[in-house]
């Protein structure tokens, strides 16, 4: 079996047979593969805290001629992000955008764009302020990245630049609709005002580092709710983080009202 070396990120792991684990690792060189980490969950595996999500790794691997599952033969962990596992939000957050990034790409395709935007996303998130902001313009980005990005200077109904402060979502369509299609439910999924479309153009062409401040909260609830349903739309099945997330922001809200 030929070996090779790549950079990684393990972005999503679940286990494999009695004693294995199933890892999902967005590479630098290869882009997202699948990779079978055997007898790693054993009690005297030296190897287990070197794969959890989202560690970046180098990674020694064997191939089958023809096989799509590599095998994991050797790690050397670059970094583990401990910043991220010592605070929920950040690690929330941090899922999400891993879940994004899984679903939105394709597996043995690099793409060296996608690789810079995680590990700019997972510094960020560890280090920096500003965590919806930050999700809200990983999610724009790898759209664009994706070939999903949303066109935001004309509806895409009938045309019509866009204009004025309210506007509608078509996700079938990829794009805004203006006011008049919207409110004629021309595919209008959900109400978006104007200072959120003008926020997912900046949010598209910004660099995460300099995301300063958050986003209102309305704003933030518009674009959060816009970009789950156009993925939901486009990889046809329900994202998991975004309801783990509503919930435990919902138990939190009602502790704190009980206080």
């Amino acid at each position: 079996m030929p070996m090779l070396k790549t950079s990684g990120v393990v972005i999503k792991a679940y286990d494999y047979a009695e004693a294995d684990r199933l890892l999902v690792i967005f590479s630098e060189e290869m882009g997202k593969i699948r990779v079978r980490a055997r007898g790693v969950r054993k009690i005297k595996s030296k190897q287990a805290g070197k794969l959890e999500i989202p560690t970046q790794a180098e990674f020694q691997l064997h191939c089958r001629p023809g096989g799509d599952l590599y095998l994991l033969t050797g790690v050397k962990a670059r970094c583990l992000y401990r910043g991220l596992k010592g605070q929920l939000d950040r690690w929330l957050s941090a899922c999400y955008c891993l879940e994004l990034l899984n679903e939105m790409s394709v597996e043995n395709d690099a793409q060296p764009e996608l690789w810079t935007l995680l590990l700019d996303t997972l510094k960020v998130l560890e280090t920096g302020s500003a965590l919806k902001t930050v999700a809200r313009g990983f999610e724009q980005k790898i759209l664009s990245l994706a070939g999903y990005g949303l066109e935001t200077e004309s509806c895409v109904s009938c045309g019509r630049e866009l204009r004025g402060e309210s506007y509608g979502f078509d996700p079938l369509q990829g794009g805004i609709l203006c006011q008049g299609c919207s409110r004629r439910g021309t595919g209008s999924r959900l109400s978006l005002h104007g200072d959120s479309l003008l926020a997912i153009k900046e949010l598209r062409e910004r660099p995460l580092v300099e995301y300063g401040e958050e986003l209102g909260p309305r704003q933030d609830a518009e674009l959060s709710a816009l970009s789950r349903i156009y993925v939901e739309s486009i990889i046809e099945r329900e994202l998991k983080t975004p309801r783990v997330i509503r919930e435990m922001e919902a138990e939190i809200g009602v502790k704190n009202s009980e206080l």
